[in-house]
């Protein structure tokens, strides 16, 4: 076989579908912004009405497309795989989208009109349990087969062959141990009641959304503080720093809602959509970065 090519496509071939592969996977990532955004405004207009948060969307008709674009968006973040820090925080922030998509927050009564709920102050109603435990079931499932795929890349990535650099393979190693570190939390969650109630069904959904935008924060940060390789123009680190102020501010607003009851729900609505908003313009600004990148960072 002659040097530089694989069967019959050249290494420079196959340098293109890996480039082509990363840009079709970055604008998915901003694609699914755009699923969450207009599932919810369809909601909204059909309503007449905004709801308290978009969490509360997952018991409206919008919750197909809502769990849809999150677990596809966790599934996006893995397969974007590369060897650099960034995609380490990826694989690590992967996990957490699922969860806040499958174990919805609590509902009190009246907060959605049209939908009953038998609980006091709020809960998830009896109805939506079932639901959930399917759901969180088959999500542990799938995070074993990912977490047993990624031990066998990590043992063969271990081999001492010279092709795959040592700070890969810790990166591999890390990610491996939070999956692992959430599957249990989230079996411990199911199994341990606070007042009557699993405390999955408690404590999870917000923890886990603010987990994933703790770790996605650190991304951009990642672009902006970069000392190696090509640095990103002043207007993109600007757009970098903004899209970490964004994340940032929502994060805060989620903290001060669940200290502070009797908040002005509407203000945690507008700040999920910035954080949103801030997460498609991230992949949409570095994919144009990167566009006609013959070797990204992450493929080095």
């Amino acid at each position: 076989m002659p040097s530089g090519t694989v069967g019959c496509m050249s290494a420079a071939a196959l340098s293109e579908v890996a480039r082509r592969t990363h840009n079709y996977l970055r604008l998915a990532l901003a694609g699914m912004v755009g699923v969450v955004l207009v599932t919810v405004a369809v909601e909204s207009i059909r309503r007449q009405e905004l709801l308290p948060t978009i969490s509360h969307y997952y018991y409206t008709p919008a919750r197909n497309m809502l769990v849809a674009a999150l677990i596809t968006a966790s599934i996006a973040m893995i397969a974007l795989s590369g060897r650099n820090v960034e995609s380490v925080l990826l694989d690590v922030a992967a996990p957490f989208a699922p969860l806040v998509a499958l174990v919805p927050t609590h509902i009190a009564p009246g907060d959605i009109p049209g939908v009953v709920v038998d609980c006091v102050a709020s809960c998830v109603p009896a109805h939506e349990v079932p639901g959930v435990v399917n759901g969180v079931i088959t999500y542990l499932a799938g995070l074993v087969a990912v977490l047993a795929v990624g031990v066998l890349i990590w043992l063969r990535e271990r081999a001492p062959t010279g092709t795959e650099p040592l700070p890969r393979r810790r990166g591999v190693a890390i990610a491996l141990a939070v999956g692992l570190a959430v599957g249990i939390a989230v079996v411990v969650a199911a199994l341990v009641e606070v007042d009557g109630e699993p405390a999955l069904l408690r404590f999870v959904h917000f923890p886990a959304a603010g987990l994933f935008v703790l770790t996605f924060s650190a991304v951009p940060l990642v672009h902006v503080l970069a000392r190696s390789g090509p640095r990103p123009p002043a207007w993109e680190r600007a757009v970098y720093l903004g899209v970490i102020a964004a994340l940032a501010v929502a994060l805060v607003l989620g903290v001060v809602a669940l200290a502070t009851p009797g908040i002005a729900w509407p203000a945690i609505f507008w700040a999920e959509v910035l954080a949103l908003v801030a997460f498609a313009v991230f992949w949409i600004v570095q994919t144009v970065q990167r566009w006609d990148e013959s070797d990204p960072p992450s493929l080095r």
